[in-house]
């Protein structure tokens, strides 16, 4: 937008920005550059701004109710995408595979998975609470031979494969999103002689015999906030993964809403209890970190 046009429309949309801001988890600079770059697309409502009279508020307007729906729904779908920045990723990608096929120094590859974990708006959240979530989870459980992580993202990336190795053989990741998968494959060299298995897959696709061949169950699976995920769109889905073969099972859900600043922890436990009570195991222990609760059941 040109110089005139911002001095003009100074102070219209800065109501609308502290709302925006107070319900999304969104800062205001990015507020303003969506309306900067999607205002262009309302020719009526620049005219109305442009043209308007002293005292004149623009914000009774249908040109502007309209602006500003399209605004709050753009921010909506932006906040829901799990990849915050694809092109980083895909750069920092191939600087993993780089780095992990010449052996670089450990501490190279680390800084490396540390930035691609923190592309993963999910991965990212965890990124402050990796250690003590570890922990809680190890002092709970014995460390596992075999594990299935379904809908894992990058969580993978986060997980101690080298406290692991003296016990740990399969880590079998699946997730539906093509470029999760293409990353954990690119980093899945690194942590052997554990075998890390990326399987891109929709969930409803999967049989689960498929992946016991050579035992009777897995010893642990995670399923880190896809309950409730999977609750809302498919009651089936829901079923099937109570089903899961695994000895014990780490569930999770938000305290607060992916996009909104909204409190939904009671509801999602609900959901969770569903899923405990339905796959008839019992809980084993729970937690609780800024934004993440959850139960391990076995």
């Amino acid at each position: 937008m040109d110089n005139n046009f911002m001095s003009l429309s100074k102070g219209i949309f800065d109501i609308e920005v502290k709302g925006i801001c107070k319900r999304y988890k969104i800062e205001p600079v990015q507020v303003i550059n969506i309306i900067d770059k999607n205002i262009i697309k309302y020719p009526n409502l620049i005219k109305r701004i442009t043209e308007r009279r002293a005292g004149e508020d623009i914000t009774r307007f249908k040109e502007y109710k309209i602006f500003i729906k399209d605004i709050k729904k753009q921010i909506y779908y932006t906040l829901r995408q799990y990849h915050k920045d694809k092109n980083c990723e895909i750069n920092l990608k191939t600087k993993l595979g780089e780095l992990i096929s010449t052996s670089a120094p450990a501490d190279d590859i680390n800084r490396v998975i540390l930035e691609l974990m923190s592309t993963h708006v999910s991965t990212q959240e965890r990124i402050p609470y990796y250690d003590s979530f570890y922990k809680k989870l190890f002092d709970v459980i014995e460390a596992p031979n075999s594990i299935i992580d379904i809908g894992c993202g990058l969580h993978p990336l986060s997980y101690p494969f080298e406290k692991q190795k003296a016990n740990l053989k399969t880590y079998l990741a699946i997730d539906k999103d093509p470029s999760v998968i293409n990353t954990l494959k690119i980093f899945a060299p690194y942590v052997l002689p554990i075998e890390l298995i990326p399987v891109c897959i929709d969930i409803n696709e999967i049989t689960w015999t498929t992946y016991i061949t050579n035992m009777d169950k897995f010893d642990f699976a995670f399923m880190l906030k896809l309950i409730p995920v999977v609750f809302r769109h498919s009651e089936n889905l829901f079923i099937k993964l109570t089903e899961v073969p695994a000895r014990q099972i780490q569930i999770t859900g938000n305290i607060e809403a992916m996009t909104r600043k909204d409190k939904i922890m009671r509801r999602e436990e609900k959901i969770l209890k569903k899923f405990i009570n339905i796959s008839g195991k019992t809980v084993v222990d729970s937690f609780n970190n800024e934004n993440e609760f959850g139960f391990i059941i076995g």
